[in-house]
């Protein structure tokens, strides 16, 4: 079972289900670095959000946190957020889960 989730939540979603494949995902290769440095069992992948390097209906569980909250701020990006969206569900087996995490309470 594929869990996608952002570079940073990578070592703490590892440790909900042992039996998942965990894949944190990152723009920055510089992040990328700096979380395989600090070793486990996660797998961490430079790539976008609007291109992940996964095949139809083969993940699980796609964890989003604040990038949408963020690009809501700014009408040029309302393109790109669709795009992650639909991202998302192009990799997403039927039955998975696309979670959205938000700490602004309007969203």
């Amino acid at each position: 079972a594929y869990f996608l989730t952002p570079s940073g939540l990578c070592h703490q979603a590892g440790k909900w289900k042992q039996e998942w494949r965990v894949v944190g995902l990152d723009t920055s290769s510089t992040a990328v670095a700096r979380q395989k440095e600090r070793g486990g069992s996660c797998t961490f992948v430079e790539a976008s959000a609007t291109a992940l390097p996964f095949g139809d209906e083969e993940v699980d569980v796609v964890l989003e946190k604040g990038v949408l909250e963020a690009l809501r701020t700014s009408k040029s990006m309302e393109q790109t957020s669709i795009e992650i969206v639909a991202e998302a569900y192009r990799v997403l087996k039927r039955g998975g889960r696309f979670v959205s995490v938000s700490h602004q309470p309007d969203y």
